[in-house]
């Protein structure tokens, strides 16, 4: 194909419509706990989030666990607290090879590089199992039981009144974007019912949303962060990542992007591994192994005490934190070692940060503080580091959103940190995501510009040119001596594009003189990305394939001569690009494989030729 690049861009807004569904539900798939939110267009403020039965504390809780129960055909059991139930009894009942148990699976997303199609994540028994099958089966439960909600109140609706909204951490690569929106179509959901939300977003729309009468002390400074041209970091604290968005207020009362999203694995879970490998290391790991595949339930137990535990600890406790042993961990010490667990911590290097008394195990608070140590520590200084950019050095508030936000420790080392900035904690901060994803369901026109993540273009090939080309990447075709690999590009990254921008290139080739089977082949077009403003070739190292288009024939087979237009859309949360043609206005959309593991690679082929 030959090339030409047009010089416009084209803004439609169009392409984000505000809902018009008469419900709009939010479904969060967290690393740790999951839920969902809906609320009704002729009340739109009044978010309903459901309650799951806790078995920890014998009460409700607004979120489940992330845990999931497949049988030995990866076929759903059971989610969330009934998971653990099950799977519990299962283990009591010593048939847990013939199931496979799963927690914490969002986290291998959070990876952008090598995700595959087949993906596979382990077990609680280290067993690998498929990780689309478990979104696919996360998000079935969660929408199965909200239209279980919706009858039992005795709605009426059709499958198309209803609007879902799927949360995604803004630091997500497309091919990870990719895998959640063919999990949840594959649950269910039409594609044209379903749109992907960034957490930091949806939270601080939650927050602008707060009425000003229920805002008190510091909070207060919520009125004031949302003044137009106010520049604000959104720092979302989960189970798996820290997520943190710049975002700026503009004059019409939405949001735009300032510097596009980031962040790391700094999530509360990276806690919850630091206290059981401390664990380990004093029972020793065999024995923690041990309790662990045996009694699940206590594990269970532990681990929860652990979490309410670790939201209460601040700076300066100085208290001990005690924590309840269970009797099964104590008895398999016993059977291993022919010694208490608390003779062995007395004579142990461990005996002046922990005391076992009476089945209690009671941890120093300094001790127990640097459980969060080195989360808390990467969490600070890649705040420092974004907003010591020159784009962000006029940020003044931090607004800290999600579970691990609402940690007195993490928001004590926060301010700490951070004395020049008004760091903002809402009441609710971990159910801001859900609340703020349904409000983002009815109006997904409040955010107006993002910042894009790469840089973005396709491939080009052009007559060798000594001036100005590379000869190490030429190749002779025919009589003529041809550069491979030129980086058209489209986006860069970081540059801040509104929502419904359209870029687009001309192409164009000939088939005459084809064979009809050429003419029935399908065009791969190949989409390349970069993390440099400038690449000049796709084989540099800062670049990589980043996804393609796949266009069949119009009518099945191409003409004699192909005119058209290759056009990206950024903006929205996920990347749109369509193939055009001039002729027939024949659209190929919305079929851009983001998975390149599976594949082979031409690069001259899945060039298109400079004019």
């Amino acid at each position: 194909m030959a090339a030409s690049r047009q010089a416009t861009t084209v803004h439609d807004t169009s392409t984000h419509p505000t809902s018009n569904k008469i419900i709009v539900v939010a479904i969060d798939v967290g690393t740790a706990y999951s839920g969902y939110a809906f609320s009704y267009r002729s009340r739109p403020q009044e978010v309903i989030v459901n309650n799951w039965k806790s078995h920890a504390n014998d009460g409700f809780s607004h979120k489940a666990p992330s845990s999931i129960l497949l049988n030995e055909t990866y076929n759903f059991v059971a989610f969330g607290y009934e998971a653990e139930e099950e799977f519990s009894k299962i283990v009591q009942n010593r048939n847990k090879d013939k199931f496979f148990f799963v927690k914490d699976f969002k986290t291998q997303l959070a990876n952008d590089q090598g995700l595959e199609r087949h993906l596979l994540v382990q077990d609680i028994l280290k067993r690998f199992v498929p990780a689309h099958g478990l979104f696919m089966e996360s998000i079935r439960f969660l929408r199965k039981h909200f239209l279980e909600t919706l009858n039992k109140k005795g709605f009426e609706y059709e499958e198309d009144d209803i609007h879902y909204i799927l949360t995604i951490p803004a630091i997500w690569s497309d091919v990870a974007k990719q895998i959640m929106r063919d999990s949840a179509c594959m649950a269910g959901i039409k594609p044209n019912n379903l749109e992907l939300a960034f957490e930091p977003e949806v939270a601080a729309l939650h927050c602008r949303s707060i009425p000003s009468e229920n805002l008190s002390g510091s909070t207060k400074r919520l009125e004031e962060m949302f003044k137009p041209g106010i520049k604000f970091a959104v720092l979302d604290l989960g189970g798996g990542t820290a997520d943190m968005t710049i975002e700026q207020n503009t004059l019409d009362g939405k949001l735009k992007h300032v510097h596009k999203a980031t962040g790391g694995l700094w999530g509360g879970n990276k806690v919850n591994q630091a206290f059981l490998k401390f664990i380990s290391e004093v029972i020793s790991g065999d024995i923690l192994e041990s309790f662990v595949k045996e009694n699940l339930t206590d594990f269970f137990f532990l681990n929860g005490q652990f979490e309410t535990k670790k939201r209460s600890i601040g700076k300066y406790t100085t208290e001990e934190i005690v924590i309840q042993l269970p009797a099964s961990l104590l008895e398999i010490f016993m059977e291993k070692t022919s010694k208490t667990l608390a003779q062995t911590v007395k004579g142990s290097i461990y005996n002046k940060d922990i005391d076992v008394q009476r089945g209690r195990l009671a941890i120093s608070a300094e001790k127990f503080r640097s459980f969060f140590t080195r989360t808390i520590q990467g969490i600070v200084n890649h705040v420092k580091m974004i907003l010591n950019k020159p784009e962000c050095k006029d940020v003044r508030y931090i607004l800290m959103v999600g579970g691990f936000s609402e940690s007195p420790l993490v928001e004590d080392e926060m301010r700490s940190n951070f004395p020049d900035k008004k760091i903002i904690n809402p009441v609710d901060a971990g159910l801001s995501v859900l609340k703020g994803a349904v409000l983002y369901g009815f109006n997904t026109e409040t955010v107006t510009a993002r910042a894009s993540p790469l840089t973005y273009g396709i491939s080009l090939y052009d007559s060798f040119n000594e001036k100005k080309h590379d000869f190490s990447k030429t190749v002779t075709v025919g009589d003529e001596r041809i550069v491979l690999g030129c980086f058209e590009k489209f986006f860069t990254i970081n540059e801040l594009v509104e929502v419904g921008t359209k870029r687009s290139i001309s192409v164009y080739e000939s088939y005459e003189g084809k064979s009809d089977a050429m003419r029935m082949m399908s065009k791969e077009i190949e989409i390349f990305s970069s993390h440099e403003e400038n690449p000049k070739y796709v084989t540099e190292e800062s670049c990589s394939r980043h996804g393609r288009i796949i266009v069949s024939p119009p009518n099945g087979r191409w003409p004699d001569k192909v005119r058209g237009k290759i056009e990206f859309e950024f903006g929205g949360t996920e990347l749109m690009v369509r193939y055009i043609d001039k002729a027939t206005q024949y659209v190929v959309t919305g079929s851009v494989d983001f998975h390149q593991g599976d594949n082979q690679f031409d690069l001259l082929r899945s060039s298109v030729q400079k004019q």
